[in-house]
C-alpha cells in the first residue's frame, strides 16, 4: 500500500511553538525600537507629529520580523504562520490597551494596525520560508 514519508508524517499545519517564537521576536523587536525612538524623541527636536507613523512603522517592522521569524523556525507555510504571528501580535497589543489605556481603544486605528500587522506578518512570512 501507501507508505508515508517522514516530511508527511511530521509536517503540521500550524507549528504553534513557532508562532509564539515569532510573536515573542515582534514584542522584543517592538520594546527595542520604542526605546529607541523615545530617544531619539527626547535627545532632538522631532516634532510629535511624527508619532503616529513612526509607531504604525515599529508596528509593522516588528510583525515583519516576527513573522519572518516564525516560518523560518517552521520551514514551511509561511504565509500562515506569518499570519498567525500577525494576529497574536494584534489581539496581545489590543488587549493590553484595553488594560493600560482606559478609553484609549479607537476602532478604526485597530482595524488599520490589524491589515497592516496581516500584511507584515504575510510577507515576512513568506520571506522567511524563502530564505530558509
Amino acid at each position: 500500500m501507501y507508505k508515508q514519508t517522514s516530511i508527511e508524517t511530521s509536517s503540521k499545519f500550524f507549528n504553534y511553538k513557532a508562532i509564539l517564537k515569532g510573536t515573542l521576536y515582534s514584542f522584543y523587536i517592538s520594546m527595542f525600537l520604542v526605546i529607541i525612538m523615545g530617544l531619539i524623541m527626547y535627545f532632538s527636536n522631532m516634532s510629535e507629529s511624527w508619532l503616529s507613523f513612526t509607531t504604525s512603522t515599529i508596528f509593522v517592522i516588528s510583525v515583519f520580523i516576527g513573522g519572518f521569524g516564525a516560518a523560518k523556525i517552521a520551514g514551511n507555510k509561511g504565509l500562515y504562520h506569518g499570519l498567525g504571528v500577525g494576529l497574536a501580535f494584534t489581539l496581545i497589543a489590543f488587549l493590553l490597551t484595553i488594560m493600560l489605556i482606559p478609553g484609549g481603544f479607537v476602532g478604526s486605528i485597530f482595524l488599520k494596525k490589524m491589515l497592516y500587522s496581516f500584511f507584515a506578518g504575510a510577507l515576512g512570512g513568506i520571506a522567511g520560508v524563502a530564505f530558509n
